[in-house]
């Protein structure tokens, strides 16, 4: 049996393109999946990418914004709502990755949760600028 350096090489490279494409698209998943529950005067959003649950009460958020995601260059974006918190903090709740979008929006304006405007896409070196953080600032 003859070892055939040239066959090893490609199959090597192809695991590690494979494992490459594999770890950056369960990344993607993991930094926009989150879950968020409403109840009574608290806010419970469910992390995958840092793997918490946030407790905020209803009286720590500072307002919302509707924005909007883009992925990719030229490819498609899915509607957003970003959530600020007093203490400096955001979070962005993508449509595509949470269930209940449809009824957050109409939940925050329920618990009388102020309303900061649209948010245009604002992208950063790394992660996106917020708009409405700068202003605190």
């Amino acid at each position: 049996m003859n070892f055939d350096f040239g066959l090893f090489l490609a199959a090597l490279f192809f695991i590690l393109f494979a494992g490459y494409i594999v770890f950056h698209l369960s990344y993607f998943f993991g930094f926009y999946f989150k879950y968020l529950e409403i109840e009574d005067n608290c806010i419970f959003i469910f992390e995958l990418n840092k793997f918490k649950l946030k407790k905020n009460t209803l009286d720590e958020i500072l307002g919302y914004s509707k924005s909007e995601a883009y992925f990719g260059k030229n490819g498609w974006k899915s509607k957003s709502i970003v959530i600020y918190f007093k203490n400096g903090e955001t979070s962005e709740l993508v449509k595509v990755f949470l269930s209940n979008f449809d009824s957050l929006e109409e939940e925050l304006k329920r618990k009388k949760i102020k309303y900061l405007g649209f948010e245009g896409y604002q992208t950063g070196w790394f992660y996106r600028q917020y708009k409405f953080n700068k202003n605190r600032k």
